[in-house]
């Protein structure tokens, strides 16, 4: 029982502790039913080691031979399972710990974020580093308050003029007979087909393509009031793509004939904020980290490759 309790606590010291409040601030902890519900598993499983572990450590102490041995292997037997739940149990609560705290970093984080977006905006750049920010648009750069993530990071990228952003139109519900060409944006209703325009970064189009097309669909000529109105979109996509010449239209010109987007996006961010674990002894580099990107596009797991959404922000663990 006691290499059980130092094996619990082990776990919850590793789990929870980098996310703990430092010195700057502290907060209460929140524990969500499934927690509770682990706790209560735990507790009757508790009651019965309670119970039939002495139990059987009594008749293995009084016991001889195979006796002593049988009592010995009931003892771990029932011990077993309740190793078991409660890894399984601090494991649940711990990660809603852990969820929690990364939550409420986001909402710490948020008038550093702010103060970036509207450097951006004011400057038509984000800015080389945080301590820019310092005084007009931020007071002082806040604390993270979390114990094993002590500071935020920034990192500002190059700008791809070519595929800057990504406007996009609904053109109504597609059918499951998709044509040959595989889905290629995720934007909008997964069950309808998309106009999708690719604008540089001088807000020009790059680039047009239209997604999630059904194999077999009416044609119809396009019709400006008719496209602008959402009738018919899908039957005028193919026309529209043919009778207007879309390369270098300005946005003003775009929204002048297509009206206004179903949504729009950054195609890659232009920063990105970043919280940093711990580093690995051998290489140096960190670990795991924090990150949040402003257009809420994230490296996807895989290759070793761990990532974790909570919220606008995501966790991302590094392969070995």
């Amino acid at each position: 029982m006691a290499s059980l309790g130092v094996l619990c606590t082990m776990l919850v010291v590793c789990r929870v502790l980098p996310f703990a409040p430092g010195p700057q601030g502290s907060h209460s902890i929140s524990f969500s039913w499934l927690g509770m519900l682990a706790a209560l598993g735990f507790a009757c499983m508790l009651l019965a080691s309670v119970l039939v572990i002495p139990f059987a450590l009594f008749r293995a102490l009084i016991g001889t031979g195979l006796q002593r041995r049988y009592w010995l292997y009931s003892a771990a037997a029932a011990g077993l399972p309740v190793l078991i739940i409660v890894v399984g149990a601090i494991h649940r609560v711990t990660g809603a710990v852990r969820e929690t705290m990364i939550e409420r970093l986001g909402d710490r984080a948020s008038p550093l974020i702010s103060a970036i977006e509207t450097f951006d905006l004011d400057n038509g750049s984000p800015p080389s580093a945080l301590t820019d920010l310092v005084p007009k648009y931020i007071d002082e750069l806040p604390q993270t308050r979390m114990m094993g993530y002590a500071r935020y990071d920034y990192e500002r990228f190059p700008i791809d003029k070519r595929k800057h952003e990504l406007v996009w139109y609904d053109l109504g519900p597609s059918d499951h007979r998709r044509s040959g060409s595989p889905e290629t944006y995720p934007d909008g209703d997964p069950g309808h087909a998309i106009l999708v325009l690719i604008l540089g970064a001088e807000e020009r189009v790059s680039d047009i393509i239209v997604d999630r097309l059904p194999q077999e669909h009416a044609l119809k000529q396009f019709e400006r009031e008719a496209w602008q109105s959402g009738q018919g979109r899908i039957a005028m996509a193919p026309d529209l793509m043919n009778s207007v010449i879309w390369r270098g239209m300005s946005l003003t010109d775009i929204w002048t004939v297509l009206g206004s987007p179903s949504g729009r996006r950054l195609l890659s961010p232009r920063w990105e904020l970043l919280v940093k674990g711990a580093e690995d002894f051998l290489s140096g580099r960190s670990i795991d980290k924090l990150m949040f990107r402003p257009n809420g596009h994230y490296p996807e797991s895989g290759f070793g490759l761990r990532v974790s959404r909570f919220k606008d922000w995501a966790y991302v663990v590094m392969p070995d």
